[in-house]
């Protein structure tokens, strides 16, 4: 995978060349990871725990941006939206963490599809952001995109108009938020917007109340 000119043809560094060389960046991961601000995790299939890629968190003070690879045998499964998604829903879990961040190259409509699958939003198109070796040696355009507590809060709101039928429970109680049936992400972004910690609690038909309400 990392010597193949299709996986690494939009990446920051260009293929390699040899074992030695790949076995020096999986050292460099080891690294990273034990120092806990870059957190290189290894994409395997659930089966056979066969390693398929990679996808890398990189933490900020409030923010945090990820990458990723994938070997081209697997393209088009979803694997890389599954894993995208469970990164961003994780990270946005964090109570220290506002935004989750990652940019495409323009020309890469495959990666733009798989961030859009997991939830996040374009914003925009940074200019000359980038070097991929694998196309050409000048700063290429690469689109941004972002998943924010503040969307995970729309989403929220949006998801409470139909609670009722889905069985969520929303209500005010002891000086917090109080709810049944969401998601750690979306709570979390609750409690970002309005200061309150709250509780989860499991789901009970008595509890159901006419009209779902979230106090804020």
């Amino acid at each position: 995978m990392p010597q193949d000119l299709e996986v690494t043809r939009y990446l920051p560094w260009s293929p390699h060349t040899s074992v030695a060389q790949t076995e020096e960046f999986v050292q460099r991961c080891i690294a990273a990871f034990a120092e806990g601000k870059r957190l290189p995790f290894v994409i395997t299939l659930r089966e056979d725990e066969l390693a398929i890629g990679m996808i890398e968190l990189r933490l900020g003070e409030i923010s945090a941006d990820f990458g990723y690879v994938l070997a081209r045998s697997v393209w088009g499964r979803g694997y890389l939206t599954e894993a995208a998604r469970a990164l961003v829903d994780h990270t946005l879990a964090r109570p220290s963490t506002w935004r989750v961040w990652a940019v495409c190259d323009v020309e890469n409509v495959a990666s733009a599809r798989v961030l859009e699958k997991a939830g996040m939003e374009r914003e925009g198109t940074l200019r000359r952001y980038i070097v991929h070796p694998a196309v050409s040696p000048i700063r290429r355009d690469v689109h941004s995109t972002t998943g924010c507590v503040e969307r995970q809060i729309r989403l929220a709101r949006r998801a409470l108009q139909g609670c009722l039928a889905r069985r969520l429970v929303v209500a005010k109680g002891l000086g917090e938020v109080v709810m049944a049936g969401v998601a750690p992400a979306v709570a979390n972004a609750i409690y970002h917007a309005t200061g309150r910690r709250f509780r989860r609690l499991p789901i009970r038909l008595d509890d159901l109340h006419t009209t779902p309400r979230l106090t804020v």
